[in-house]
């Protein structure tokens, strides 16, 4: 770790020494006992041997050889594989990063679980990131989706939304299935680390939250945000102000209910339809004082 015609060592503190140029061999933590000749990094080998071959009158008793790394010794390569270079072992014989033992670090540094001194960032987005999943959909580009076949037939070939609010009580009782099930997992891998999603999910439920309900490309947009497509579960626009209600089973996703103040699902549409009745009744549910 010593430059030019000195040979002095640059001026670092022990973080800077720990992290930026200088040897890899000079910077390979001190064998504690566990370390072996194929899973320690060297920049060299000095073997020890004797010289059985010569007479005694040459007064030798020893050889010493200075090798590379990559040396077949103890073992070689597989029987019909080049002996040199040795594959099995590790190599440590170049400079790290710009060569120079830099007095400052100039570099982003991960923090890891198994990190043994400092850095500057645990996860990528705190070095480098963009905004929105739609643009940049790195999930749904790398892990393509199969995606039901009925959201792109007729006129819906554009969409990039398949589950709608009729679908969320596709598996009770007396509603059809309009869309295929189809896996959403490749929106919630952990390959990417960069893409920052944005979502805007107001005033929440599953038709603003659910992946399946969101666009398949970034799972960020719903068309139950806009203003006038929210609230429809509580709203139900299409209930009329009396009737049957839907069926009050059903479990997961085809379990969701809303409920009014009478633990009926009729919406918010259906009650002002209705005149109020005595004393501020329902006029459909509570039409004497023996239904209170």
């Amino acid at each position: 770790d010593t430059y030019g015609p000195d040979q002095e060592i640059p001026l670092q503190g022990p973080f800077t020494n720990y992290a930026v140029g200088g040897h890899q061999s000079r910077h390979i933590a001190i064998n504690t006992g566990s370390d072996m000749w194929y899973n320690r990094a060297e920049a060299w080998k000095i073997l020890l041997g004797t010289c059985d071959g010569y007479n005694d009158d040459h007064n030798l008793t020893g050889a010493i050889g200075l090798t590379a790394p990559d040396y077949p010794w103890p073992e070689a390569n597989e029987v019909g594989v080049l002996p040199y270079p040795m594959t099995a072992s590790n190599k440590a014989w170049l400079y790290r990063d710009f060569v120079s033992k830099r007095p400052v670090n100039i570099k982003n540094m991960r923090i890891t679980t198994s990190s043994q001194t400092l850095g500057n960032f645990t996860k990528n987005y705190e070095v480098v990131n963009t905004i929105g999943a739609f643009e940049n959909p790195r999930a749904f580009i790398e892990n393509q989706p199969t995606l039901p076949s009925q959201a792109f037939q007729n006129l819906a070939t554009a969409s990039t939304n398949v589950r709608t609010i009729l679908d969320i009580h596709r598996d009770a009782n007396g509603h059809f299935v309009l869309f295929d099930e189809y896996n959403t997992g490749y929106l919630s891998g952990t390959e990417n680390k960069s893409v920052i999603v944005s979502r805007f999910a107001a005033p929440g439920g599953i038709e603003t939250m659910g992946k399946g309900y969101l666009d398949f490309r970034g799972s960020e947009f719903s068309v139950y945000n806009c203003i006038l497509n929210r609230n429809l579960s509580v709203i139900k626009p299409s209930q009329a102000s009396t009737g049957s209600l839907s069926e009050l089973i059903g479990s997961g996703t085809a379990g969701i209910r809303v409920s009014d103040i009478h633990g009926r699902d009729f919406g918010l549409r259906s009650h002002l339809s209705r005149h109020s009745a005595r004393f501020g009744r329902d006029s459909h549910i509570v039409t004497s004082s023996g239904d209170l």
